[in-house]
């Protein structure tokens, strides 16, 4: 009897201390617990941690917070070396950058790159070793470069020479032009009506010698690409410009819209690219933004529907490839400093770390728990169904542009 009731009062005291640790374990704000989830890092260059929750993906999206973040663009082209050379992934396929052009302009790459990246100091080394070959890549953003509608022109000769001789290729660059420069609040009538008629035409002439079996294929393919991402810059340049300053809900409309519109194409263009390329694995270049999985995890204060009326490449990359998807958000502090955010309990305890979101994600600890962060800038969202990993730096610094 007495051995039955020391038994009892031992399981009592098990139960307890079990439940103890599994209230402390909930002890602290949401930011805090996931926090302590991080792997602290050596230094800017240590990637084991990342190496483990990427090395069987397809595709590897590193983000960034700003189109200024100098000292991601540094870690984020260190880790792209990295996984190129050391992991095994392909090319580097990168927002800002047409998928042409990108092909044709390889040795100064600079000239198609959009100049938030091509011209600051930090992103220097990673277009010498794109101008070198070290690193392979493929543009995926339809925006147009000044060499846009040249690369149409080189693909259409290659291919069809006599059929390329009819057109107007010096009107289109010009076109192309204003474009690109975005320097006019409208199009030339006329020089709409030029483009209504020549890209349907091109393209109907292009399917049918593909169709047909005459031609290179290869080409043909590049040039039913481009036509695409020519048509959706020419989509995208109707859409009224939305001025910042102005928060009206017809600017939102507008912005839902052009995304809508730019981040389907590029989510088409690196479809098309692992399409023939099916042995590739891919390292992706873009802002936190355009990568996350689910962005209808996230509410935009100053229009709460905004993001789920907003479908991002990140989004049409998850549903085609699931788990062969990896995306990484790169955070730190920022302007949240000294606010409840994830960040600030991360600069405390190191400088460089990385949380893998995937075995946390469903956990009950954390499942259907917001918290705020900075992925994109200082909210409040389940970050944990948007990214499948953070890499947090505790100090960011601007880029620097080059003179």
């Amino acid at each position: 009897m007495i051995c039955g009731q020391v038994r009892f009062v031992g399981l009592c005291a098990l139960a307890l201390g079990l439940g103890v640790m599994a209230v402390s374990a909930q002890v602290g704000t949401v930011e805090e617990r996931v926090s302590r989830h991080a792997v602290k890092l050596a230094g800017d260059s240590d990637f084991a941690a990342i190496d483990k929750a990427v090395k069987d993906k397809r595709i590897v999206i590193l983000g960034e917070a700003g189109h200024s973040d100098g000292r991601s663009f540094e870690i984020r082209t260190r880790m792209i070396f990295h996984l190129i050379e050391d992991l095994g992934f392909d090319a580097l396929v990168l927002e800002g950058a047409g998928p042409l052009s990108s092909i044709t302009v390889k040795s100064d790459f600079a000239q198609v790159w959009m100049p938030a990246w091509a011209n600051v100091k930090e992103c220097q080394p990673l277009i010498e070793a794109v101008n070198s070959g070290r690193v392979p890549v493929f543009g995926m953003d339809p925006t147009v470069d000044p060499y846009t509608a040249l690369s149409l022109q080189y693909f259409m000769t290659a291919v069809d020479p006599e059929f390329a001789s009819g057109i107007d290729w010096e009107r289109l660059n010009d076109i192309n032009y204003s474009l690109y420069l975005r320097h006019l609040p409208e199009m030339d009538p006329e020089d709409e009506a030029f483009l209504i008629d020549l890209l349907p035409r091109v393209k109907n002439h292009c399917n049918k010698l593909l169709a047909q079996g005459n031609g290179d294929k290869k080409s043909l393919k590049l040039m039913l690409l481009g036509l695409d991402n020519f048509v959706n810059a020419f989509a995208d340049f109707k859409i009224p410009r939305v001025k910042p300053e102005v928060e009206i809900p017809e600017d939102y409309e507008m912005l839902i819209v052009g995304n809508n519109l730019r981040d389907f194409q590029m989510a088409a263009n690196l479809e098309w690219y692992l399409q023939q390329n099916p042995d590739h694995k891919v390292v992706v270049w873009c802002a936190n933004f355009h990568g996350a999985r689910d962005l209808s995890q996230c509410e935009f204060p100053r229009d709460p529907s905004s993001y789920i009326r907003t479908r991002i490449l990140g989004e049409h990359l998850a549903r085609k490839y699931g788990d062969e998807l990896y995306s990484i958000a790169f955070v730190d502090p920022g302007p949240a400093k000294g606010e409840l955010c994830m960040e600030n309990y991360l600069a405390e305890k190191m400088d460089y770390g990385f949380i893998d979101f995937t075995p946390l994600r469903y956990s009950e600890e954390f499942f259907g728990k917001p918290f705020y962060a900075n992925a994109l800038r200082r909210k409040q969202a389940l970050w944990m169904n948007m990214f499948d990993g953070i890499y947090f730096l505790s100090e960011q610094k601007r880029s620097t542009w080059l003179q």
